[in-house]
C-alpha cells in the first residue's frame, strides 16, 4: 500500500510541478521580470513541502493555502502572469483542466478542498462549481453570487474600438458576424451603435446555436450560408468577428471564394491571439485584451473574498462585474486597407502613417500631392470626417497608444515615436484627446507590477 501511495503523490505533483516549469519557459513569463524567480520559488517550495507519502486519498494542504485553477489550457497561459504577479507569495496551486467530465471535476475538487477557485465560464460547469461554496473568482461570464467575484472584458468598449477603427479606415460599409452568446451580443450592439452615430448601418450574420466546443474546434467546417452572406455583401466591406477563430474562418473562407482580404474583406477580431493572427493567411488584425491586467484583477478579487472567509467577515454585496477595457488595434495584413476612392488622398494617407515619427505638418503633404490645402481639406473631410490635421493626430495617438499597451519603452522614447517633440506635450494631447494621461493609460492595458 505504501509503494501506492507514493505512486499516486508522485503523479499528483508531477502533474503540478509539470505544469509550473512549463510556464517558467513559456517565452512570456520569461520575458517577465520577476516571473521567472517568483515561480521558481513556487517551485522549490512545491519540492521542500512534499511529504514522504501521503494516503491515495488524500492531498495536502500546504500553508499558504492553495487555489484551484480550473481552467482550459488557452486561458491559463493568457491570464498566469497577471495572476501569479498578484496572489500572495505563499499561495499553492493546483491545475484542474476544466473539460474534465464534470463528475470528475466536482470529486477531485471536494477531495483536494482548496481554499479558493479561479475559473471560466463554461455551460453547466459553472454553476456546479459555484455550488460547492468555494471563494470563486469567475472570468468570461456573470453569476451574481456572495461566494463570486466576476471578472471580464469589457464587450460594449470592445465592439466601439472595432468601429472606430473601421472608421478610420475610411470604410463605408460594415458587417458584424457573431454568435448567440450574451458577450457576442454585446458587441454587436455597441458596433452597430457607434457606426449609427457616424451615419451607417450594418449587416448581420450570426451562427447558429451549437453545442459547446474547444477553442481548437473552430478551425474546421465548411459553411455554405456564410459563403454566400460574404458574396452578397456590398464590397469594399469592413467585417468584425466577435473573437479571431471566427475571424480566422472568414479568412480562410474569402480566400476559398476568390475574394480579396483585404481589398474586398477587410477582417478584424478580438483577443489579438498569435495561433489565430499570424497562422491566417493574410495575418489577421485584432482587438487586444490586457490579459494580464484580467489576471491581476482575478487574483485580487480571490484574495479579498478569502481573507473574508478567514475572518469570517461578511462580504460586502458583490458588483455586478468587474469590466476591463480593450487595448489598442493591433493592425495587420487582414485590415491593411484605406478605403478612399481619390488615389491622391490616398497617397496622402500613407505619407502620413509612413512619417508618423517626423515632425509632419499639413505643408509637408502639401508637398507630396499635388492638391490645394482647401482640395486636401474638402476630400479628407468627405471621405474621412477629419481635417488633415485631425488625421496626423489621430494617427499619432493611436501609435502612442500601441507603443503603450505592448512595449517598455521610455515616455520620451514613446512621445519621439509618436510625432512629440516634447514629452509635456505629448502628455497633454495625449490626455486631451483620451481623457488619461499616458502613464495611467499604460497602467490600465499592461501588468501592473
Amino acid at each position: 500500500m505504501r509503494g501506492k501511495d507514493i505512486s499516486f503523490y508522485k503523479r499528483i505533483k508531477q502533474y503540478i510541478l509539470g505544469s509550473i516549469i512549463e510556464l517558467v519557459f513559456d517565452t512570456k513569463i520569461a520575458s517577465f521580470r520577476g516571473g521567472r524567480n517568483r515561480v521558481l520559488r513556487l517551485l522549490f517550495t512545491l519540492l521542500r513541502r512534499a511529504p514522504k507519502s501521503v494516503p491515495a486519498s488524500h492531498v495536502p494542504s500546504l500553508k499558504g493555502g492553495s487555489i484551484a485553477l480550473v481552467l482550459d489550457p488557452v486561458t491559463i497561459r493568457r491570464l498566469a502572469r497577471g495572476m501569479y504577479s498578484h496572489f500572495l507569495p505563499d499561495r499553492n496551486f493546483w491545475l484542474l483542466d476544466i473539460s474534465r467530465p464534470l463528475p470528475d471535476l466536482l470529486a477531485k475538487l471536494k477531495e483536494w478542498n482548496p481554499d479558493g477557485l479561479v475559473t471560466r465560464w463554461m455551460p453547466k460547469v459553472t454553476d456546479a462549481l459555484i455550488e460547492l461554496g468555494l471563494p470563486t473568482a469567475l472570468t468570461g461570464g456573470y453569476v451574481r453570487a456572495s461566494n463570486v467575484v466576476c471578472v471580464g472584458m469589457d464587450h460594449a468598449a470592445i465592439g466601439a474600438a472595432a468601429a472606430e477603427y473601421f472608421l478610420s479606415l475610411g470604410l463605408r460599409t460594415f458587417a458584424f458576424y457573431g454568435k448567440d452568446a450574451a458577450y457576442s451580443k454585446s458587441r454587436q450592439e455597441s458596433f452597430i451603435a457607434r457606426l449609427k452615430v457616424a451615419g451607417h448601418s450594418c449587416h448581420l450574420y450570426r451562427e447558429s446555436d451549437q453545442e459547446w466546443e474547444t477553442y481548437m474546434e473552430h478551425l474546421r467546417r465548411s459553411d455554405e450560408p456564410l459563403e454566400q452572406w460574404l458574396r452578397d455583401l456590398p464590397k469594399p466591406v469592413g467585417i468584425f468577428a466577435t473573437h479571431d477563430p471566427m475571424a480566422w474562418h472568414v479568412v480562410q473562407i474569402c480566400r476559398g471564394i476568390g475574394l480579396g482580404v483585404p481589398e474586398q474583406v477587410a477582417v478584424l477580431g478580438t483577443n489579438d491571439d498569435d495561433v489565430f493572427c499570424n497562422l491566417a493567411n493574410p495575418p489577421l488584425s485584432s482587438v487586444s485584451i490586457p490579459w494580464d491586467r484580467i489576471g491581476g484583477e482575478l487574483a485580487l478579487a480571490l484574495e479579498r473574498l478569502m481573507a473574508h472567509r478567514k475572518t469570517k467577515r461578511k462580504p460586502a454585496a458583490p458588483p455586478a462585474a468587474i469590466p476591463i477595457p480593450p487595448g489598442p488595434v493591433v493592425a495587420r495584413q487582414s485590415s491593411n486597407l484605406l478605403a478612399v476612392d481619390n488615389p491622391i488622398l490616398l497617397k496622402a494617407l500613407r505619407f502620413i502613417q509612413e512619417h508618423l515619427s517626423d515632425s509632419l505638418t499639413v505643408k509637408d503633404l502639401l508637398r507630396v500631392v499635388p492638391m490645394s490645402r482647401r482640395r486636401l481639406e474638402v476630400e479628407f473631410r468627405r471621405c474621412l470626417g477629419r481635417t488633415p490635421k485631425d488625421e496626423i493626430l489621430r494617427m499619432r495617438i493611436e501609435n502612442a497608444k500601441r507603443l503603450l499597451a505592448q512595449t517598455d519603452l521610455q515616455m520620451p522614447l514613446v512621445a519621439e515615436r509618436s510625432g512629440f517633440a516634447y514629452t509635456e506635450r505629448f502628455s497633454t494631447v495625449f490626455k486631451r484627446k483620451t481623457g488619461t494621461t499616458p502613464t495611467a493609460y499604460r497602467r490600465e492595458h499592461r501588468l501592473r507590477a
